[in-house]
């Protein structure tokens, strides 16, 4: 399965630039601007490191006391642990989660909202654009008229919602994971620099494997919905199924190459799920259950095209 976040992946879907933005909004080493994640990077890289040393690792009279909201009092291993835990968490809700209501985020007011809503306004266009190449007499709208429509307000919601809790889930195991390594770096006896190193080394390896995926799976996610909910307003005597299409490219995984040009009714599209069962060279950690439309697994780049008849 494709999953690499260091190369470009090109997208059927045509949503390089919402992923690009949406990639840069959450930040990184590879992202092209300074992004939420690297806020919470440097906000602990300033704590824990020489610069305040709110761990207390040097000696009190060599080290620059910090203010006292970023200073952990001097205590045992397991408090010390727990209070930078809270801590973290503070500033992951604050600096990227962003908490909110369930009712704001499902209004859209949520920062990771803006992606989500131009992929599925994407997706209407270009499913509308190839119903029209077809032949098929259909309505072109207005960006302000489609998130208007029930079916898109209704599903713009749970994608808002849905994107939301992912993030949540990645930022609850992003400060389990911290507190693990903070527990590891005072084990070893690190000084400053080296505890700040780690724990940020380990930011970084969750902004650049599980942040960067959530955005390019919820976006093409976002576009599924949209895609199949234009080719249901067509009506079923228009679009009788979709068309699995697959990036046709060398990165193209084995579980996408082997859907490509299958096709499905919009119901089994909605709610199917296949079984892939490696053969020959194929590695065996890709069997399992999987969704029967994009993305069918992380990083998916896959789109469905409209069968008409």
């Amino acid at each position: 399965m494709t999953t690499t976040t260091s190369a470009r992946l090109a997208q059927p879907s045509g949503t390089d630039s919402i992923e690009a933005d949406f990639l840069a909004a959450i930040g990184g080493r590879r992202a092209s601007s300074y992004g939420r994640a690297d806020r919470v990077r440097g906000l602990v890289r300033k704590t824990v490191g020489y610069k305040n040393d709110a761990l207390g690792l040097t000696a009190r009279d060599q080290a620059k006391l910090a203010e006292p909201r970023e200073t952990f009092p001097r205590q045992d291993r397991d408090g010390l642990l727990r209070e930078f835990e809270q801590w973290f968490r503070e500033v992951l809700r604050d600096e990227l989660l962003v908490a909110m209501s369930s009712q704001s985020v499902r209004g859209g007011d949520h920062w990771t909202a803006e992606y989500i809503r131009r992929a599925y306004l994407k997706a209407w266009q270009q499913a509308t654009g190839r119903l029209q190449q077809q032949g098929v007499s259909t309505e072109t709208r207005q960006p302000e008229a489609i998130v208007q429509l029930p079916v898109a307000r209704s599903h713009l919601r749970k994608l808002y919602m849905r994107t939301y809790e992912n993030l949540d889930s990645v930022t609850d195991d992003m400060a389990t994971t911290i507190r693990q390594e903070l527990a590891s770096g005072l084990e070893a006896g690190e000084n400053p620099r080296q505890m700040a190193s780690r724990l940020t080394d380990e930011i970084d390896s969750i902004t650049n494997t599980r942040l960067r995926t959530l955005a390019r799976t919820e976006v093409i996610h976002s576009h599924t919905e949209a895609t199949l909910d234009r080719y249901e307003r067509a009506g079923a005597d228009t679009v009788r199924h979709g068309e699995w299409s697959d990036a046709d490219d060398s990165r193209v995984c084995p579980i996408c190459s082997t859907l490509d040009g299958d096709e499905y009714s919009i119901s089994e599209f909605r709610t199917g799920t296949f079984t892939f069962e490696p053969s020959g060279d194929e590695p065996d950690h890709l069997a399992g259950e999987y969704r029967l439309s994009p993305p069918a697994h992380p990083n998916c780049r896959c789109t469905i095209l409209p069968v008409i008849g």
